[in-house]
């Protein structure tokens, strides 16, 4: 109990050992027992104000970082519920200061999370630390703008989208000045995410200098965007001119990128009714159509089945989407066809780690098999569901998945997580006649 020496006459010796305890029911109990007795003390003295924020901080920080994701909710939780309380004033000692550096470097994993309850935890627990005057807005700005290249387990898109989403937030209720946001090295993480690969960082990224635009004025901010490409600074200048609010910054980012990327048309028909010419990337051929976002459509071994190829070239003969089924005669266009697969056709979703169009049904085979970032993906046993590698342990520990059913029982949406019924026809209903509730592309 040593670790907790300065803090055990505070939060009750029965609490510590709570904390400290291999079971990990044994630890929520005792950060429960901690937010209870801040709402209405009973047990613990809470007579110093400032030795008590110390101690419940340092509770925190033992506890923030558990492995179990509950003690760590949990945990963030009772932050939540001490910073929502008026601050004591005292003076931070050196202990203090480490816990309020671990826990910040621990919300900045959290914010990337795969697990969206916890990433919103992470990013209100973030700026509410922000707003308190002990932590203040400096420490908690300059984490979010240090260390980035050194953490690797930091640096994924989700953590990048995630903080440029804090220091959005930050600076609509801070603005931006050398004092609380220093305004060169903020614009200068904005800009340099304008480029990266992942649409959500781009989005984040746009929306962050359309706030600083909106704070700090044109002439302050154009004379850092001098280097920044023109198809960035016709979407920049574009939302500053609408404030960020008349038309979706997703869809305008999108539509902009349209003229920048190309995309490979080796699409396949599912059925054999349409052959179709393959146009390759590589060749060169002048039938490519530009537009954004990822050009590769593929379906993976979902189901342990075959490989499917999902894309295929546009013809004047064919005006069907062979996934989806939808007649559209705008498909006779060059390029509409395509379009329709890479954005809104239900049948087909971007994986969001590498960003290809992968039909829904094998999305699965795809994380585990032919996915850029397949090494961070196990099979569940008992569910047969790519899990990604940071909830692996948690997910087959706590067996809560539906088991696998035969493919001639049931499919397994990898969206819902729910059973569907078997066949081609199975996954027509969900995603077409019902709609799956966690399909993005849903009623288009």
């Amino acid at each position: 109990m040593k670790l907790v020496e300065n803090i055990i006459d505070i939060i009750t010796e029965r609490c510590c050992e709570q904390l400290f305890s291999k079971n990990w029911t044994l630890r929520e109990e005792g950060l429960k027992f901690l937010e209870n007795e801040l709402n209405r003390p009973t047990l613990i003295k809470a007579e110093d104000p400032g030795s008590l924020f110390n101690a419940i901080f340092a509770a925190v920080h033992f506890t923030i970082g558990d492995k179990i994701i509950q003690v760590s909710q949990r945990s963030i939780s009772l932050l939540l519920t001490l910073l929502a309380k008026p601050s004591p004033k005292f003076n931070p000692k050196n202990e203090m200061i480490s816990y309020i550096d671990n826990v910040l470097g621990v919300l900045l994993e959290k914010i990337g999370d795969n697990n969206p309850r916890m990433k919103e935890l992470a990013e209100n627990a973030f700026l509410a630390l922000a707003n308190n005057p002990i932590i203040t807005c400096q420490n908690c700005v300059n984490a979010l703008l240090r260390g980035l290249e050194k953490n690797k387990k930091s640096a994924s898109f989700r953590h990048i989208a995630g903080r440029l989403t804090v220091l959005l937030e930050i600076v609509k209720n801070f603005g931006i000045s050398n004092s609380n946001v220093p305004f060169q090295t903020t614009v200068e993480f904005a800009v340099k995410n304008l480029d990266h690969q992942n649409p959500e960082v781009r989005n984040a990224a746009i929306a962050l200098l359309v706030e600083i635009h909106k704070t700090a004025g044109e002439h302050k901010l154009m004379p850092l965007l001098e280097n920044v490409r023109p198809a960035h600074m016709e979407i920049l200048q574009a939302e500053f001119g609408n404030g960020g609010g008349a038309k979706n910054r997703k869809e305008a980012s999108r539509e902009r990128e349209k003229e920048n990327v190309q995309v490979v048309t080796n699409i396949k028909p599912q059925s054999g009714k349409n052959q179709t010419k393959k146009n390759n990337m590589n060749s060169g051929d002048s039938d490519k159509e530009e537009f954004g976002g990822k050009n590769n459509i593929k379906g993976g071994k979902g189901n342990d089945g075959p490989a499917k190829s999902a894309l295929k070239s546009q013809t004047e003969q064919n005006k069907t989407c062979d996934f989806c089924g939808k007649i559209d005669k705008n498909f006779l266009e060059k390029g509409k066809l395509d379009i329709h697969l890479w954005k809104d056709c239900s049948m087909l979703n971007l994986c969001q780690m590498c960003e290809q169009v992968v039909e829904i049904s094998c999305l699965n085979g795809h994380l585990l098999e032919e996915c850029d970032f397949k090494k961070s993906f196990r099979r569940c046993p008992r569910c047969k569901e790519a899990i990604h590698s940071n909830n692996y342990k948690q997910h087959t520990d706590e067996m809560a998945c539906l088991p696998n059913k035969p493919t001639n029982v049931a499919n397994r949406c990898p969206l819902c997580h729910t059973d569907i019924m078997p066949g081609e026809m199975g996954w027509k209903n969900h995603l077409i006649s019902e709609g799956c509730p966690n399909n993005e592309r849903t009623g288009h």
